[in-house]
């Protein structure tokens, strides 16, 4: 199905955004998407080793010589919030599409509150919409949820939390102009997310162009300057109350990204959290690796 091109501009950059496509909306994972890739790049290899080899009368598509390229589906599906939540507490071992990696967890800078609206979205654009649950008002941590493989480190989640607060359950988080998207997905185009309040887009938005532009190049700078280590960078768009932009890498790069906010035993909210669709969840396999007796035939049990 498509989606209309439908979005908004923002008032500050002139940039346009558009609704999220994401693996909610789409069924494709972007660890699926990063092995298609791989198959189509191998496969182009191949038919440029065929155009340019001498010419032989043994070669053939069965020569093992010229392998053909295949990918093969994630066995697992991505670990949902409550999964992370619990990642985030007990580091160790995990499969990102089957492949192993180690978890740890970093801090990036706190995140400035002014009434306890929060947003979430691609970190140049500066534009994310509130979601419609708020946290507390203040000055809270936020944490990175890391992931080192062998390709080298990647960001899977990220999480803002209410300090001393614990989360025991999760919902998606919502904005009021995708009412029927929970959990309401952001668009990456940058590769790399954030978390915002509305104040301070509003403060961004009215800035002077060349103010404005000094702080997109402040970011730039920020994960230009040691890309292979930087994985955060935060601005403060608003010196009067604090309000800032707090950003970090998103996983394998572009793509739509959902979240959820957390409640305590109370049912306050208390965190909110992005996942990058990173983690493979061991207690959901693919259909492409359960039992055969798992799945029902095309004509029935």
């Amino acid at each position: 199905m498509l989606l209309p091109l439908s979005g908004h501009v923002n008032r500050g950059t002139g940039i346009r955004t558009l609704p999220a496509v994401n693996r909610y909306q789409t069924g494709l994972d972007p660890r699926m998407a990063a092995a298609m890739a791989g198959g189509v790049l191998g496969i182009a290899l191949v038919a440029l080793l065929f155009m340019v080899r001498p010419h032989t009368s043994s070669a053939s598509l069965g020569n093992p010589a010229y392998p053909i390229a295949s990918y093969q589906p994630p066995p697992f599906e991505v670990m949902g919030p409550e999964g992370l939540a619990a990642a985030y507490q007990h580091l160790g071992r995990v499969t990102i599409g089957g492949r192993p990696g180690t978890l740890s967890v970093s801090r990036a800078d706190d995140l400035v509150l002014p009434t306890g609206r929060v947003g979430a979205g691609d970190a140049f654009f500066v534009d994310a919409e509130p979601f419609t649950t708020m946290l507390p008002a203040g000055s809270h941590p936020v944490f990175l949820l890391n992931v080192l493989e062998a390709g080298g480190q990647s960001v899977a989640a990220a999480m803002v939390r209410v300090e001393d607060k614990h989360p025991v359950r999760w919902e998606g988080a919502s904005v009021r102009s995708h009412p029927k998207d929970v959990p309401f997905a952001y668009p990456v185009d940058s590769g790399t997310g954030s978390f915002v309040s509305p104040e301070a887009i509003a403060r961004f938005e009215s800035l002077p162009p060349e103010i404005a532009d000094s702080l997109i190049d402040r970011l730039l700078e920020g994960y230009a300057r040691t890309p292979e280590t930087t994985f955060t960078v935060s601005i403060t768009l608003d010196p009067a109350s604090g309000a800032n932009l707090v950003t970090f890498t998103s996983g394998y790069g572009d793509g739509g990204y959902a979240s959820w906010f957390g409640f305590d035993a109370s049912r306050n909210p208390v965190a909110l959290l992005t996942s990058f669709d990173l983690i493979d969840d061991p207690d959901k396999p693919t259909a492409s690796t359960r039992p055969s007796g798992s799945v029902p035939s095309p004509s029935g049990p």
